[in-house]
């Protein structure tokens, strides 16, 4: 799909929930993620598989070994299905929705029904299949591409193969439907968005916006929670239980938002009432190597010292003792700089500049 479609399949729940979002992040830059970067390479190497017909350890390749072992599993799932396999298809679906256009990882077409398979490298948020607007997209542009040709098709299946979460989730409906649904509700909605207009609305899927740090909707909905609620010493049962939903929404915008100004902070901007400082470090082992040999020479057993992995400074001090723990392991412990924070002027530690505040972040990573 092109990098920079305003209204991709990708982004689809999020214009189709905010359809004035697909302009403003069309404006804005792209976000460099290595995770991105991981999901492309992901996907190269299951298209170079399906296409040749190989096994995904066969493939040559800077390609690591548990990414092999994870595409694996998707490649074993598509090969299970029935039919003629059509490997990364670009489609369109533009009778619906403007410069709409995407490209299917694998569309298999069987005897009157569509399978769409799309793989999900990602293990940050699970995704499934029913009422996926992106595989719906998909599935319709699929559809619309080869109906005429291998059809009829009266049904369609979208599967979404997530590997690092071990989630494989399928849904169908008859093609009528999705038609239906592409003429009824997407088409409608993709008009306003292509235009810049419509409500914004703030939601789950603020979650990938490029404007979720400051994006104003989301703030005055996540500011008015208990704005509106009546005035009293104390929120009542009934007022704690019409927050609650939306306390998880809340926190993410949080930390959202504390994210992005202290980025920006680091790289120079000044906000007023604020600064950056050094935030708060926790001590660790320089070499766990030579602790576990110091404390196996001190006459400590394995199985005291080390489970899965070492254990931490606080417990190492409880086993060996304060005033031995200094002697016999001190100058293998590092207290390396935390990261900046932002925090308000008057906050008691001294204020970092933002070429300090960038090597703090460095250093802390």
């Amino acid at each position: 799909m092109a990098a920079h479609a305003v209204l991709s399949a990708s982004s689809a729940e999020r214009w189709l929930a905010c359809p004035p979002s697909a302009r403003l992040n069309a404006s804005l830059p792209d976000e460099d993620s290595s995770y991105a970067h991981e999901g492309t390479l992901a996907h190269e190497l299951a298209e170079r598989a399906l296409v040749s017909g190989r096994h995904a350890h066969e493939i040559e390749g800077d390609y690591p070994i548990e990414m092999r072992e994870f595409v694996q599993v998707y490649l074993d799932h598509v090969r299970a299905i029935p039919g003629t396999l059509k490997v990364e298809r670009r489609l369109s679906f533009e009778k619906w929705v403007p410069e709409g256009f995407g490209t299917s990882d694998a569309v298999i077409l069987d005897e009157g029904r569509l399978t769409i398979v799309d793989l999900k490298y990602g293990k940050g948020v699970r995704v499934d299949a029913p009422n996926n607007a992106q595989l719906m997209l998909y599935a319709l542009a699929a559809y619309d591409a080869y109906d005429s040709i291998w059809g009829p098709i009266d049904r369609v299946r979208m599967v979404v193969v997530q590997p690092r979460l071990d989630h494989i989730d399928e849904w169908g409906m008859p093609a009528h439907e999705l038609v239906e649904w592409a003429e009824q509700v997407v088409k409608p909605i993709a008009s306003l968005a292509w235009e810049g207009k419509g409500m914004f609305q703030s939601g789950e899927h603020c979650q990938f916006c490029k404007a979720r740090h400051t994006c104003r909707a989301r703030a005055d909905e996540a500011l008015a929670t208990v704005g509106d609620m009546k005035r009293g010493p104390e929120l009542t049962n009934e007022e704690l239980a019409a927050i609650f939903p939306r306390l998880s929404e809340i926190v993410r915008w949080a930390n959202d938002l504390t994210d992005y100004m202290t980025g920006r902070a680091i790289a120079g901007t000044q906000y007023p009432g604020l600064k950056l400082v050094e935030g708060r470090s926790v001590r660790k082992f320089a070499d766990e190597g030579k602790v576990a040999e110091r404390l196996a020479a001190a006459g400590f057993r394995p199985e005291q010292y080390q489970t899965v992995k070492l254990i931490g400074i606080t417990e190492a001090e409880k086993l060996v003792g304060k005033k031995a723990f200094s002697s016999l392991l001190g100058d293998l412990v590092v207290k390396p700089e935390g990261k900046p924070v932002l925090v308000p002027a008057d906050d008691k530690r001294p204020a970092l500049n933002s070429l300090d505040a960038a090597a703090s972040e460095l250093l802390a990573a």
